[in-house]
């Protein structure tokens, strides 16, 4: 297993741990966006149900009727007005916790603290108290649904209860959070009502409502939603038959109970563990809202409130408690019961099941996996193009279960593991490109010349086992008499060293000059050669000019040594081309980029044979005839060990000061 796999595997773990944990809401975050984008880019595809009415209390009504709050006896006759043409349910989302400050009590109490009220007292009194003609009205009516809220606050009012609830399976109230009070309607209104229902918009992460609570637990007392009431109440029906679930808490030897689903006559409703739906974010323009005004001056006519679930609130500025949802950022509480209701009804649930979280994680780190065998199998491109794939399948995939099927699948974690895992793995890859690039720089730039170390870093595929058959000049270098000058330092080998490292660098340096490659150095001896691992032109030419200029520093070298009264050197050149196999030989360990061949072991021939003819450079017959003949002059017919047939040898014209005598 490679580095960038097992690291990539490590963090695939590490996402899918972090996402599992959520650690400061991390993954709540995350999964709540990409729930959000669903619903944005789906939003025009679902239906508001027709049956659903807002009669807003909106800037037209307060122009016409004045400041809020009205007095009852007003909302006493929209009350009346709404009955009177047919409504078949109506929610005040509304808190009346207070008498109406325009009561004829309230009245007569102000203006006695300014002037004598005895001779009016009871011909005020005779007045019509606005609360109890808001209490009448909606027991006419028969199908008012009031509100109250929950606080934290510690009270002992607890609000009226119209429905009864029967449970298939424990009580779930255990599984919700316990409020210590509430702020109620006033009695005498709330007795007349046919339901009571809470208000309270608080199940929020971000500050955006995205779940609806349709039962809240108050003094540990179960309670329904103004939005559960609504709908029992349209229904005519009596009670609640909740179906609830009892899983062990983990750590602990404890259970717990948790909301599965609610029957409401013959609507069932999936529920969260914590007895929530999934609110889908209405479009405002959707909703089927008139004015209060325009109510109240009968310009809305019987037929569009009969049979309709009226919902009257209010979307003023400055009037109406305002929420954020996955769609909009300032939408009434009014206008999100409305929502809820509709969808509701319409059975456009949204589901996200308890073990979709679990599955999600493990489905991530599968994936996760298989796209890792891929992309460490292909090539570069096709990993990239593979990879963005993959990410938008991921995506394309939840949003078509959301959009077909209603499912809210988290794809955040896959996408996360995908993304993270790729920019990894080619991260660890460029890195680890970038280190063998550097390595073969460092291990070629004593060998070759710069220009061909750049070429062998852009393409370090050439650094494998194997090779290629091509014509190449070689060329060996040995010290003579190397014996008698190491006596001289039998007992300073460190100045042997120094003395052959002396030697060694420039003619090094000539060789890379003259774009030759260095292969090795066995002791005092080396070995170079031309036109590998690049093309070299007139390799031949400049393997010899490599071989003079060798000699010159070789004669700076021995003036140095004169001078420090050390022994001066000697070197013999030989110089062969022909055709050889240059490449990595060795094994799987270890390898050296080398030439082996009949052309190597000539040049080494020729070498040996300098010494012989007195002479510091022999050439082969290949390198006469391939170069500029006038530079040499033939000094023999030779046969070498390994060869039947006796083969031409070659030296420098302007090495030889008495050519007749070198040519034997």
């Amino acid at each position: 297993m490679t580095k960038s796999v097992s690291s990539c595997i490590a963090l695939i773990i590490f996402i899918n741990l972090i996402f599992a944990i959520n650690p400061a809401g991390i993954s709540d975050t995350a999964r709540f966006l990409i729930f959000d984008t669903f619903q944005t880019i789906n939003q025009n595809d679902r239906p508001i149900n027709d049956e659903i009415v807002i009669i807003d209390i909106d800037e037209q009504a307060l122009d016409n009727l004045g400041q809020w709050p009205w007095s009852r006896a007003d909302i006493a006759r929209i009350v009346r007005e709404t009955s009177d043409s047919g409504a078949h349910a109506i929610l005040l989302d509304f808190i009346f916790s207070e008498p109406d400050r325009t009561s004829p009590s309230n009245v007569l109490r102000s203006w006695s603290m300014f002037t004598d009220t005895s001779q009016i007292y009871n011909q005020v009194n005779m007045i019509p108290d606005p609360d109890t003609l808001l209490s009448e009205a909606i027991l006419k009516a028969g199908n008012v649904v009031t509100s109250f809220t929950a606080i934290s606050d510690i009270n002992t009012k607890k609000p009226s209860k119209k429905s009864g609830f029967v449970f298939i399976g424990d009580n779930p109230k255990t599984n919700l959070r316990n409020y210590l009070g509430t702020v109620l309607t006033l009695p005498e209104i709330e007795d007349k009502a046919s339901g009571n229902g809470v208000v309270t918009l608080d199940q929020m992460v971000d500050g955006v409502v995205r779940r609806i609570p349709l039962f809240i637990r108050i003094n540990d007392e179960l309670y329904p939603s103004s939005i559960s009431e609504t709908i029992r109440t349209f229904l005519n029906t009596s009670s609640y038959q909740i179906k609830s679930n009892t899983t062990a808490a983990i750590g602990s030897i404890g259970k717990i109970n948790s909301f599965e689903a609610v029957r409401i006559e013959n609507l069932n409703i999936p529920l969260t563990r914590t007895g929530e739906i999934w609110l889908r974010s209405p479009k405002l323009s959707s909703l089927k809202t008139y004015s209060a005004f325009d109510l109240i001056t009968k310009k809305i006519s019987e037929k569009q409130l009969k049979g309709k679930i009226v919902i009257f609130g209010t979307s003023a500025e400055g009037l109406a408690q305002t929420r954020a949802t996955p769609t909009n950022e300032n939408i009434s509480g009014t206008q999100i019961y409305a929502s809820a209701i509709s969808q509701i009804l319409n059975r456009d649930f949204l589901i996200r099941s308890d073990w979709f979280r679990g599955a999600e994680l493990l489905m991530a780190i599968i994936a996760s996996f298989l796209f890792l065998f891929v992309i460490s199998k292909s090539h570069p491109v096709i990993g990239a193009f593979f990879s963005l794939a993959s990410i938008l399948l991921a995506g394309f995939t939840a949003n078509f279960l959301f959009l077909h099927f209603k499912l809210l699948v988290d794809a955040v974690p896959l996408i996360v593991s995908l993304l993270t895992t790729y920019i990894l793995f080619v991260t660890t890859q460029f890195s680890s490109n970038y280190v063998q690039r550097r390595q073969i720089r460092s291990s070629f730039e004593r060998y070759l010349s710069p220009t061909v170390i750049e070429q062998l870093s852009r393409n370090p595929d050439k650094l494998k086992l194997g090779g290629e058959v091509k014509e190449l000049t070689v060329l060996f270098c040995d010290i003579r008499k190397f014996t008698s000058i190491s006596e001289q330092f039998s007992d300073d080998p460190k100045g042997l060293v120094s003395l052959l490292n002396r030697f060694l660098t420039p003619l090094t340096a000539a060789i890379l000059e003259h774009e030759g490659t260095v292969d090795k150095y066995m002791g005092d001896c080396i070995m170079a050669f031309w036109n590998a691992p690049l093309n070299v032109s007139n390799h031949e030419d400049n393997a010899c000019s490599a071989a003079q200029e060798m000699h010159k520093r070789i004669a700076t070298l021995n003036n140095e040594l004169k001078s420090e009264g050390r022994i001066p050197l000697e070197a013999g050149i030989g110089i062969n081309s022909g055709i050889g196999l240059v490449g990595n030989v060795g094994s799987n360990q270890r390898f050296d980029y080398s030439v082996i061949g009949d052309t190597v072991n000539l040049a080494a021939r020729l070498e040996g044979q300098s010494k012989t003819y007195g002479v510091p450079t022999l050439i082969s017959e290949g390198i006469a005839k391939n170069t500029n003949p006038k530079n040499f002059i033939e000094l023999d017919k030779i046969r070498v060990k390994g060869k039947r047939n006796p083969i031409s040898i070659y030296g420098f014209r302007n090495d030889l000061t008495n050519p007749g005598k070198q040519s034997l």
